[in-house]
């Protein structure tokens, strides 16, 4: 790719045999009739301020470099205030907004150049540093406006649960500024709703102190008309926000910078990198313009782990109906717990219960409580509310309290370490976060050398711990370190190398996981090789498992999930077919793998999200849940059962088991036995 010359802050584009795209000056670091105040305490509304720009539907006259109001400088300083990382902007765009198209050349200094009169623009991008190339969770090929806010169509490698394409982007690279490229709206009669999901997206970035800038586009693929642009126009001026018109830098392209042998919407070669321009310079204007007098913002201090106090013995819930199944030939019930996710921003919402034979549900535990492990023996259970933490028996409800500094916002931050009743959970405290494991002799603290315990791995693993650790970098989301066994006596740990995602086996003796070093070779591929191995004979014993090819134009295979049999001897395995064009499961794949033979069987198609298994003591039966959403009636959870030896599969019931409102899913899912008579 040849290299970029910008060869002025008012743009022009002196690449070779390009053409030149005259814009109109604005000085570096000046706001145009901008008074620059201490931030507000409360999301800056829009004000009276004069708008020098033409009216909107005059937006081809508009300046290629934005205005910046005061009202824009006011958003980007409340969000300096509020946390946000002023040496990171994102990206929320389809196919013309991924790196390799736009901007991201900026993170490569052989392609581009900057010479004398615009060696000013370096600092910008020095400024944003590891923004330019990265492929944010924002925007993806085929991405559309109504896809930003749909948590269907976030990536789930990265995202949460219930979280939307754009809520993920803000907690993991926590941008100051986000500059907006969404073109796809191929149809001219609904152009209506590109502006009401673009409205929302400009409301989520700014009542969270995130300065948009929005780009317009250079085509007219939508037909005769421009139709987003004059809407881009209305709510640049409605919400007096900076607008950069690429449309008119396009003008003096070839072909008005459209690639001719394409269908009219893709970008040539010169119109790439005149967007790339385009948007370094209006970064680098937007961004000088509403930093000035950076002494006045100070950013909010990060918070420091405290204790909550000492253990209080007080239980709201009552845990003592647990399951009304009864009887030897009961199948018995299951326990699960039920998670609220708005916008990504996930609540525990109470644990019930879930009779296998009549499809009863009970309620057991209120909102606030979710579950965090079950005993092998099924006698008790660790079950939280908030930085509490109890253990319950499953015979009469007794609740006692371990801890009032339980780390951690998942069910994952306590496990059950054996048979003998050891427990061990992550404490916040004035030092950090540490592991506190509970014995017949007490509780001690064990706090690993390497890194920050970021959650605990369920297997019953007496005597040593497994656990993921991150590193303490000070950030929203900080690396993973891996994960590791710990020797409960001598501190020993052990790193397991090349692992993603182990789950050991109830016997201890083996791990179902992942490889992180599989790199898929096509962007539309997940990691989807399962592997096994003996605990302690790491590359020895291990053993791959691949699963029938995804069918479908551009599907791929995306590893849902792996739960071992009470006994060990088999696994079952949800692999995920998706289809990246249509952005659509048609199913998940559920299999059996049989450990001694590598002999695997295929049943039903789950059709679903979240699935989550609990098998029956015997091994014999294994109860699967899912979660279909849909963002006009909610969730509804299903129940499916399959009979290991006679392979029968069936619903628990006709129609879903639990209808709730919003996107909630299951969290955690364990099989009890029924009581006796």
């Amino acid at each position: 790719v040849p290299a970029l010359s910008a060869t002025s802050s008012a743009g022009s584009l002196a690449q070779t045999g390009a053409p030149t795209a005259t814009v109109t000056p604005v000085a570096p670091g000046t706001v145009a009739g901008a008074v620059i105040q201490a931030p507000p305490a409360a999301a800056p509304s829009p004000t009276p301020e004069p708008d020098p720009r033409p009216a909107p539907q005059d937006w081809r006259a508009w300046d290629v470099l934005p205005w910046v109001s005061q009202r824009a400088v006011e958003i980007y300083r409340r969000g300096l205030a509020l946390g946000n990382d002023p040496r990171a902007f994102s990206v929320v765009g389809d196919c013309q907004a991924i790196q390799e198209v736009f901007l991201g050349l900026y993170e490569r200094e052989s392609l581009y150049h900057l010479d004398a009169s615009n060696r000013f623009l370096q600092e910008t991008i020095d400024q944003f540093d590891g923004s330019f190339g990265r492929m944010g969770y924002a925007v993806r090929g085929g991405y559309s406006a109504a896809s930003i806010l749909s948590p269907l169509q976030a990536d789930p490698e990265g995202c949460q649960p219930g979280e939307t394409p754009l809520a993920c982007e803000i907690r993991r690279h926590n941008p100051s500024i986000l500059v907006i490229s969404l073109e796809v709206w191929f149809d001219p009669a609904t152009v209506d709703r590109y502006e009401e999901y673009l409205r929302a997206i400009l409301d989520l970035s700014i009542e969270r102190g995130i300065l948009p800038i929005l780009i317009n586009k250079a085509d007219m693929n939508e037909g005769d008309q421009h139709i987003i642009n004059p809407v881009l126009a209305q709510l640049a001026h409605e919400y007096r926000l900076p607008l950069a018109n690429f449309w008119r830098a396009a003008q003096s392209l070839p072909n008005y910078g459209i690639d001719p042998q394409r269908e009219g919407f893709h970008l040539s070669q010169e119109g790439y990198w005149m967007k790339s321009l385009v948007g370094l310079q209006s970064l680098d204007l937007v961004w000088r313009a509403a930093q000035a007098d950076r002494t006045a913002v100070q950013p909010s201090p990060t918070p420091s782990m405290t204790a909550t106090g000492q253990p209080t013995a007080e239980v709201v819930a009552d845990f003592s109906q647990l399951c009304s199944g009864r009887g030897e030939q009961h199948p018995g019930c299951a326990m699960f717990d039920l998670v609220l996710s708005q916008d990504g921003q996930a609540s525990p919402n109470g644990i019930r219960t879930i009779d296998l034979e009549t499809g009863q549900v009970e309620d057991w535990a209120p909102p606030g409580y979710r579950l965090q492990d079950i005993s092998p023996d099924r006698a008790a259970v660790l079950v939280s509310q908030g930085s509490l933490l109890y253990l319950v028996s499953t015979a009469d409800g007794a609740a006692s309290l371990l801890s009032s500094r339980l780390s951690g916002e998942n069910g994952d931050s306590a496990v059950f370490l054996g048979e003998g009743g050891d427990i061990a959970w992550l404490e916040s405290g004035a030092g950090g976060v540490s592991v506190q494991v509970k014995q017949r002799d007490g509780v001690e603290t064990v706090t690993p050398a390497t890194g920050i315990p970021a959650r605990l791995l369920p297997g019953y693993l007496p005597g040593r711990l497994a656990l993921e650790l991150r590193q303490d970098c000070g950030q929203v989301v900080c690396p993973s370190l891996g994960y590791w066994l710990l020797d409960l006596t001598g501190d020993v740990e052990t790193h397991l190398a090349g692992v993603l995602n182990p789950v050991f086996s109830p016997d201890q003796s083996h791990y179902a996981f992942m490889d992180e070093l599989y790199q898929p070779v096509s962007e539309y591929a997940f990691n989807d090789r399962l592997l096994v191995e003996a605990v302690g004979q790491p590359q020895v014993s291990r053993r791959l498992f691949r699963f029938q090819d995804a069918n479908g134009f551009l599907s791929r295979n995306r590893m849902e999930g792996y739960f071992w049999s009470p006994d060990g001897a088999w696994l079952l395995v949800w692999v995920d077919e998706y289809s990246n064009y249509y952005e659509r499961s048609s199913g998940i794949r559920t299999y059996l793998i049989k450990m001694s033979t590598g002999m695997t069987w295929e049943y039903e198609r789950v059709m679903g999200l979240m699935p989550r298994a609990a098998w029956s003591a015997d091994g014999e039966t294994v109860w699967l849940a899912s979660m279909n959403y849909d963002a006009s009636s909610g969730s509804a959870i299903r129940f499916h059962r399959i009979d290991r030896i006679t392979r029968e599969e069936q619903d628990l019931l006709d129609q879903a088991a639990l209808r709730l409102p919003g996107y909630q899913y299951i969290e955690n899912l364990y099989w009890l036995p029924a009581l006796a008579d």
